[in-house]
């Protein structure tokens, strides 16, 4: 005879709720585990009705075969551990009194308070709270709106000479809006890129750093072509892997009409990787940053 199709599922299946997995398991020894999993199979997975609490009584003798468990201190701790757990029950209703019983009254004890699991907010060094109240200073002197949780992160991320060196480099960035210097300065002390050494600079710059006899700077829309180029590569330099900035070494700008920027790249393939490669979007966007919100850039290969 075929097998039926809507037989008892209980005569081949040990339904067994998740809760037991979950919460049960992990708190028992693995031999208490065992001999929980023995009582389990032979109350719910015999020949029973479904949903119907039999009381199945089990042997000692029977623990010991389906657990495997041979040394009787070993299964009388693992039984031991499952009555005060109240999850069976030994039998009292005859002699001698060897018999376990799943209890189907036991009920699910409440979890226990988790901890406070909110982050404690660990005081700053000194020199790191003195770099933490210089970033909050640069941000206030260039108008914008500091982030403190930012802000802590960026100066317990970098150091206080990090930090130092981002603010000098800063107040270097005349081609943008102030509040967006801040940001800047931020934004490269998040993603950990190393500040532009104070010795790399040219020296009118660096006398303007250090507060001597300042120096008038162009400003941006009176930058040629080439100028204005050079400033949005600057910018971009700071972005991307070098294996990425070789695409913009033979670049150089070539006119500048009427909010149109030309560009010139050394080749077809070089023209096409700035306009439409990964980066592109990122060209745009930097470009308009360091100039004008209507500026278009427009890149053309070399004849």
């Amino acid at each position: 005879m075929g097998e039926k199709l809507f037989a008892n599922p209980y005569t081949e299946f040990t339904a067994i709720r998740n809760v037991l997995f979950d919460r049960v398991m992990p708190a028992l020894s693995s031999d208490a585990w065992k001999v929980l999993c023995v009582a389990l199979r032979h109350t719910w997975g015999g020949d029973v009705e479904s949903g119907r609490a039999i009381p199945v009584h089990i042997t000692l003798a029977q623990f010991e075969e389906k657990t495997g468990i041979k040394e009787s201190g070993l299964i009388g701790k693992a039984l031991r551990e499952c009555v005060d757990a109240g999850y069976l029950l030994l039998d009292q209703s005859g002699e001698p009194t060897t018999d376990f019983v799943l209890n189907h009254e036991v009920e699910l004890k409440p979890l226990a308070p988790t901890e406070d699991k909110t982050e404690k907010i660990v005081p700053l060094r000194p020199d790191l709270e003195s770099a933490f109240q210089a970033l909050v200073g640069f941000s206030r002197e260039m108008g914008a709106t500091a982030d403190l949780a930012l802000v802590r992160r960026a100066v317990v991320d970098n150091g206080a000479d990090a930090v130092a060196d981002w603010i000098a480099v800063g107040r270097l960035m005349t081609h943008l809006e102030p509040p967006a210097r801040f940001k800047t300065v931020l934004e490269r002390l998040l993603q950990g890129v190393p500040p532009l050494p104070l010795s790399m600079l040219a020296p009118e710059e660096l006398a303007e750093v250090e507060n001597t006899a300042p120096v008038v700077k162009k400003e941006v829309r009176d930058l040629s072509a080439s100028e204005l180029w050079e400033a949005i590569l600057d910018e971009l330099r700071s972005k991307m892997r070098s294996s990425k900035f070789k695409f913009f070494e033979s670049t150089v700008g070539v006119t500048l009409q009427n909010d149109v920027l030309t560009v010139e790249a050394p080749n077809e393939r070089t023209r096409e990787w700035l306009e439409t490669g990964q980066l592109a979007e990122t060209i745009v966007e930097t470009a308009k940053s360091v100039t004008w919100p209507a500026l278009t850039l427009k890149f053309i290969a070399k004849t």
